[in-house]
């Protein structure tokens, strides 16, 4: 009767499948969209390819909800340490759980903060690897009419990006290279319709080298990938 009345069978089983991994997600909170696998695992092949030899790679995931991207890329590269943010008190709860649901407490550190906010005074800036980031894409103006199985029982902080939708991009794409070490990573996820625009804005702040693009299985650019350069 409740999945009839539209709330999320996540949400009834209390379970989400993510990257091969079962997460732990109480009712109300955002659940991880396989969508959001593309990001995971071009952050994963990133480590993989580019950090394997190195004994700590430091991994921040900024809008973590439950410690999704984080603590898949903890579970499969066993030298990365995981740092997440998030503003949603509730989602930082649960990213605790799940990490101590799969034995990662030790290397996953999560906190209710604004993005880069909590990690200003950690001895990591200019020394992070990658920054991850799967952030709220969607205008406010679209949040208000999305299915309500979604607007219902999922946070809109999950979702509303402001006016444009393009709000925490711009933070990122700023920011990131002062906790980047020369050479790490931003890898972020967006929306429909925004990775060439955001592919654009990444190479004119001269910050970054060339932009990698992956795209989902209808060929849409999902996923933006680009090394600090200085």
């Amino acid at each position: 009767e409740e999945r009839l009345s539209d709330v999320p069978l996540a949400h009834l089983t209390g379970r989400q499948h993510f990257m091969g991994l079962e997460y732990i997600v109480e009712k109300g909170l955002y659940i991880p969209r396989i969508e959001t696998e593309l990001l995971a695992q071009t952050a994963i092949d990133t480590a993989k390819e580019y950090f394997a030899n190195d004994a700590n790679v430091v991994l921040f995931d900024l809008c973590c909800g439950i410690g999704t991207v984080a603590l898949a890329a903890a579970h499969y590269c066993s030298n990365i340490t995981a740092y997440g943010s998030d503003i949603y008190t509730p989602a930082i709860e649960a990213a605790h759980i799940n990490a101590a649901h799969f034995s990662l407490e030790q290397r996953s550190h999560f906190f209710n903060a604004d993005l880069f906010a909590p990690f200003e005074n950690l001895p990591v800036k200019g020394s992070v690897k990658i920054i991850v980031s799967a952030p709220p894409y969607i205008s406010s103006s679209k949040v208000k009419n999305m299915a309500e199985e979604i607007s219902l029982h999922e946070p809109s902080e999950a979702f509303d990006a402001g006016p444009f939708g393009l709000s925490i991009f711009t933070t990122l794409i700023a920011t990131a290279p002062e906790f980047l070490e020369p050479g790490g990573y931003l890898i972020f996820e967006c929306g429909l319709g925004q990775g060439d625009f955001l592919a654009k804005r990444i190479e004119q702040s001269g910050r970054y080298g060339p932009v990698s693009k992956y795209t989902d299985a209808e060929g849409n650019v999902r996923v933006l990938k680009a090394a600090r350069v200085q």
